[in-house]
């Protein structure tokens, strides 16, 4: 779901886009409108030879009016083009926050996909000791009823299973609820159970470092690819743009427009008796705000600040990224070299446990000594 959403947001950016282009295009309006007079407008005349009476009638009561007007943009102080940059780089923008959204899922499936992995071998280790645990008592039981131990050894035993169970059972709620995770994250039903199985290279057991790239180079391919840096350099662009914008309200704006009207008495305004039905005209038009009070000025500041404040979180960035890269750099190489030393760790305590278990079996060490092995 978080994914669709970076989606979907990616999707009205590119509408955005598609909002400012139109702003290059003719628009074309329409209106219309109904007027009744109380009275018939008329007017008056006085002195003039040859008519009668003082007042001539100029229109009828009932007047139906539709108009028509096509308007094409000219010039609007490269406003319309600076709308048109600032959509796009907000597209750009959106974009890379869906790169971003794509690249932190990939990362926490990849995270809970090993953390799976790490609650199987987790129950797969309890299960075991369950059984040794299990094989233990049956030995102390039975040690037991010959004489040879005490009674305690076998109630020791049977806390440890005890207890061995309980950490059996932990594991598998654990797996359960990590498989939920995964499947949530992949977008499946959540008792879906996935058959998920290891890569074959695993990390040499000498005890050396990875054959992971240099510090450095990992470090310049992060800032190349991160899109968050990648998203802030597009956000700095969009200011400069909108700065772009605000100062295009200091120059005319002109544009072409052409209008065709009807006017009458009944409703498609064909009976007009005192002017014409219709009629057309073309023109060009030009607006020029000469004042308004410091508007602009202010607006073209604030799209400074704006600039200002995502330079210093640029900065900022750069340099949580090279913290971010040195960390998971040391920790590989910590992680490598800890591998080697568990490997040999395990060996050891197996072998402890096979010696320990044969020597309680033939009562040379007591069971608590292999109570501890396990």
């Amino acid at each position: 779901p978080v994914f669709q959403a970076a989606d979907e947001d990616l999707n009205a950016a590119k509408k955005g886009v598609d909002m400012a282009r139109a702003g290059f295009l003719p628009r074309l309006d329409t209106s219309y409108n109904y007027t009744r007079w109380k009275d018939t407008p008329v007017t008056k005349i006085q002195g003039i030879p040859g008519i009668a009476g003082d007042e001539i009638e100029v229109s009828s009561r009932d007047v139906n009016h539709w108009e028509a007007q096509l308007t094409q943009p000219l010039f609007r102080g490269f406003g319309l083009k600076a709308q048109y940059e600032i959509a796009k780089e907000e597209r750009n923008v959106a974009g890379f926050r869906k790169e971003e959204t794509r690249l932190n899922l990939v990362r926490d499936i990849r995270g809970v996909f090993l953390q799976v992995l790490l609650a199987k071998r987790s129950l797969q280790v309890a299960t075991e000791s369950v059984a040794q645990l299990e094989a233990h008592l049956r030995d102390a039981k039975a040690f037991f009823r010959q004489g040879l131990t005490a009674e305690n050894d076998v109630l020791r035993a049977e806390v440890a299973l005890a207890d061995a169970k309980q950490k059996e059972v932990i594991a598998s709620k654990q797996l359960l609820i990590t498989r939920a995770r995964l499947n949530r994250l992949i977008g499946l039903d959540e008792g879906t159970e996935l058959d998920l199985a290891e890569w074959e290279r695993l990390p040499s057991s000498d005890g050396k470092e990875t054959d992971a790239p240099a510090f450095d180079a990992l470090l310049s391919r992060a800032q190349k690819a991160r899109p968050e840096l990648s998203a802030i350099a597009a956000s700095i662009r969009e200011t400069e743009q909108g700065a772009r914008l605000a100062r295009s309200s200091a120059y005319p704006h002109l544009s072409l427009f052409g209008t065709y009207y009807r006017e009458g008495e009944d409703f498609l305004a064909t009976k007009n008796d005192f002017a014409n039905d219709n009629n057309a005209a073309v023109g060009i038009r030009m607006d020029w705000n000469l004042f308004e009070g410091g508007r602009m000025r202010a607006e073209v500041s604030q799209w400074g600040h704006r600039r200002e404040a995502l330079r210093k979180r640029d900065q900022d960035l750069l340099k949580q990224v090279r913290i971010e890269v040195k960390d998971s750099y040391e920790q590989l190489q910590v992680a490598a070299r800890n591998l080697a030393t568990a490997r040999v760790a395990v060996k050891q305590a197996e072998e402890n446990l096979r010696i320990t278990t044969i020597q309680y079996q033939q009562q040379v060490v007591i069971s608590s000594e292999v109570l501890d092995a396990q």
